[in-house]
């Protein structure tokens, strides 16, 4: 439909900033399949998105680690109902 929303992933895992990396690793074992999982999203506890943190980090960390010394803040959001254009030029920077 020309927005941004249609090519976007509509499956993915979310974890708060609070959750150790154990408990992220036993949301992404319950996540559905067709949930992408080579990257988790952070969220705080307004479910505001915060950033981001690969899954080979968080194998990678101590269990009782906090995601909050894991997540990279660096990422890009999109409203859904923009411009596909406006998708592509954020992508391209």
């Amino acid at each position: 439909d020309g927005t941004v929303g249609s090519c976007m992933q509509t499956e993915f895992v979310a974890v708060d900033e609070a959750d150790t990396a154990e408990l992220a690793l036993q949301r992404v074992r319950r996540a559905p399949r067709e949930a992408p999982v080579s990257v988790l999203y952070v969220l705080d506890d307004q479910r505001r998105l915060l950033g981001r943190v690969s899954l080979t980090k968080l194998v990678r960390a101590e269990a009782e680690t906090r995601l909050e010394a894991l997540f990279e803040p660096q990422v890009q959001a999109l409203q859904a109902e923009a411009p596909r254009e406006e998708g592509v030029r954020a992508l391209q920077k």
